[in-house]
């Protein structure tokens, strides 16, 4: 299955039901292609997380494949503001991990250059809200 644009509070709705269904109630095996996700907000991450329980609930899993990057951040990271009351947003994220190098990049580079690029982004704005980073990488075969 492969999940494609925006997993949001308005993105998710026209997949959730056939996604939650396939790894769910038919004991199936699916494979979850999420490389052309271009945001995965809570909820997004809440059907993932509850269709994996699910699965494995029935005997089977969900796994990131070899290589893929989960880059998981609170809500300060997405609604720091800068100066003109302009968000960093998810593409801020997005187009940071395509300037390191996206899912290629070390891990440490990524969290460092992500912090430097909102530190930028904001330009002494005080954050309103606490910035917590965590990045994960399926590695080998």
């Amino acid at each position: 299955m492969r999940l494609a644009g925006r997993l949001d509070i308005l993105g998710i709705e026209p997949i959730a039901l056939m996604f939650i269904s396939l790894t769910a109630s038919h004991g199936q095996q699916v494979l979850v292609d999420l490389r052309e996700a271009s945001f995965l907000a809570t909820i997004g991450i809440r059907s993932i997380v509850s269709s994996a329980r699910a699965l494995e609930a029935k005997g089977g899993k969900m796994a990131l494949l070899p290589g893929d990057l989960l880059l998981l951040h609170t809500d300060g990271i997405t609604e720091a503001e800068n100066a003109r009351g302009l968000p960093f947003g998810a593409e801020g994220c997005a187009q940071l991990l395509e300037s390191v190098g996206g899912g290629e990049a070390p891990l440490p580079l990524v969290l460092q250059e992500l912090l430097a690029s909102l530190e930028r982004f904001v330009n002494a704005e005080p954050l309103a809200d606490d910035c917590t980073l965590m990045a994960l990488r399926r590695l080998g075969g």
